[in-house]
């Protein structure tokens, strides 16, 4: 059997317009919580993914950087990882989940069921468009109400997705408050254990006013 893997699959950094998190803390905090992989979702935007990957190796960190994005269609949001480049916002879903798949990226559904954010219309998805999404974030540690990520959970269920988590951070000290758990400890260990469905989510929820650091950072970005 194969040891088991712990990644973090959905974090933003200051290179999103809602967070001020620095690289270096990033990677410190998932050392010290001995988290194996960690994919940068940064709100539109891929510099802070590509920044990671190259500090991540001159520090020579444990940590595994997967390259993503949190992009924003025209129909809501999705998740890709292990990408190669940016994908413009505002596209039509359809646009982006062919681009996403050209990358042979890992295409997830982030927050699928919050009622008090952006996410894409999961019940009302063509059948092309779902086949597309290889999993379902089933645990994001920012939902407010515990439901939204039980309903995510019962859709996940019933169409067969890997079931991913993620703490969603916008600060450094949220990382890992949720994770996916996997067999094994390389990229490519992650990647098949979503495609097949053999992932696990594993966390809790953050506190509430975690939302405020993410206000916070707006106007803070504003000023800069």
């Amino acid at each position: 059997m194969l040891p088991l893997g712990f990644a973090e699959l959905h974090l933003h950094t200051k290179y999103s317009p809602d967070s001020l998190s620095e690289l270096r803390s990033i990677l410190r905090v998932a050392e010290r919580k001995g988290i194996n992989m960690i994919a940068i979702t940064d709100h539109n935007n891929f510099e802070g993914a590509l920044e990671a990957k190259k500090l991540a190796k001159e520090l020579k960190s444990q940590v595994r950087i997967i390259l993503g994005e949190e992009i924003r269609t025209k129909e809501g949001e999705v998740i890709g990882l292990f990408m190669n480049e940016l994908i413009p916002k505002k596209l039509s879903l359809d646009e982006t989940l062919d681009l996403l798949r050209s990358q042979d990226a890992i295409i997830s559904a982030p927050h699928p069921f919050d009622s008090l954010r952006h996410h894409l219309p999961m019940d009302s998805l063509a059948k092309s468009q779902l086949s597309k999404i290889h999993a379902i974030e089933v645990l994001n540690a920012r939902v407010t109400f515990i439901d939204d990520n039980l309903k995510a959970m019962e859709f996940a269920s019933n169409h067969k997705k890997a079931k991913v988590g993620g703490s969603d951070a916008h600060m450094a000290f949220e990382i890992g408050t949720a994770l996916t758990e996997f067999e094994g400890e390389t990229a490519e260990d992650l990647r098949k254990a979503i495609t097949k469905g053999k992932t696990k989510a594993i966390g809790k929820l953050s506190s509430p006013l975690v939302h405020l650091g993410s206000t916070f950072a707006k106007v803070a970005h504003k000023f800069r």
